[in-house]
């Protein structure tokens, strides 16, 4: 059974797996810092994972991703080589719901309305992504998906790892 958990929960299991140095590379666990845990929703509503990004300076070096019971589902770097920060994102351009929120919107149409950025997944729950919802005039909705520094339209927002929503008579 799943147990309601807090970010602080989170964030003392994750800090603890740290100083054991069961987690991250060496240079996570000497320079990095543990980001605040952000809850990844399942696509159609309801808790999935958590994401506690690891950051030095302005980098977001990685992320680990731990289940709702706090076991590790993964960690990430973003680190190509050992001795540099090319091609690492800026922090922001994932964990800033602002600035992940403009993204969208230079994808979005003209008077489109967007809705609050949500982190979930894109199908598969290693494709970790923010949507916002767009609402055009007419109220048609397309879910518009954000990671990192790229945006895209989600094709079938039904097409997940759950599999395609069956409705009745069809």
């Amino acid at each position: 059974m799943t147990e309601k958990r807090s970010p602080k929960d989170v964030l003392r299991r994750v800090r603890g797996m740290m100083a054991a140095g069961q987690l991250g590379e060496e240079l996570m666990r000497q320079r990095g810092v543990v980001g605040t845990p952000l809850m990844v929703s399942q696509p159609r509503g309801g808790p999935h994972s958590w994401l506690v990004p690891v950051t030095i300076k302005h980098h977001m070096v990685g992320y680990l991703q731990l289940d709702c019971n706090l076991l590790l589902i993964r960690q990430v770097s973003f680190r190509r080589r050992s001795d540099s920060f090319e091609g690492v994102p800026d922090a922001a351009d994932w964990l800033d719901p602002d600035r992940v929120l403009r993204r969208a919107a230079e994808f979005a149409m003209p008077n489109e309305d967007l809705g609050k950025p949500v982190l979930t997944y894109d199908r598969f729950p290693d494709r970790l992504a923010w949507r916002i919802k767009a609402r055009s005039p007419a109220g048609t909705i397309r879910n518009i998906m954000v990671a990192g520094r790229s945006a895209w339209e989600q094709d079938d927002p039904e097409d997940t790892d759950e599999g395609p929503r069956v409705r009745v008579g069809e």
